[in-house]
């Protein structure tokens, strides 16, 4: 029987890697153990418990290594749709626009 209430956790023994590509905005969330991430290009590395999470703050290769037996769970960044423009919003913009519009016809 599978007691696992996280079943995409990933699991990583102590010293095991994990590579992430272009991650950018994703985040990495400890359930158990020790995690210390690095990215590249980046100075500043990361330590996390259980409980703790970061986010990857660029893109190109960040490494995910377990410092001890660790479960992790890296959510994905997702890439949010533009809100459509709002009636209001869009008025209020024409409104600007006849106005350089006539400003420019009259100059003319």
């Amino acid at each position: 029987m599978n007691n696992d209430l996280n079943p995409s956790a990933r699991v990583l023994k102590r010293g095991q890697l994990q590579r992430i590509e272009d991650g950018r905005g994703s985040r990495v969330f400890c359930l158990s153990g020790c995690l210390w991430l690095t990215e590249q290009g980046n100075l500043r590395d990361i330590v996390l418990s259980a409980g703790e999470e970061a986010a990857i703050s660029r893109n190109g290769t960040t490494i995910v290594m377990a410092l001890g037996d660790a479960r992790w769970l890296l959510a994905e960044a997702t890439v949010v749709a533009p809100q459509p423009e709002t009636p209001v919003r869009a008025s209020k913009r024409m409104q600007v626009l006849s106005t350089h519009l006539r400003r420019a016809l009259w100059l003319a």
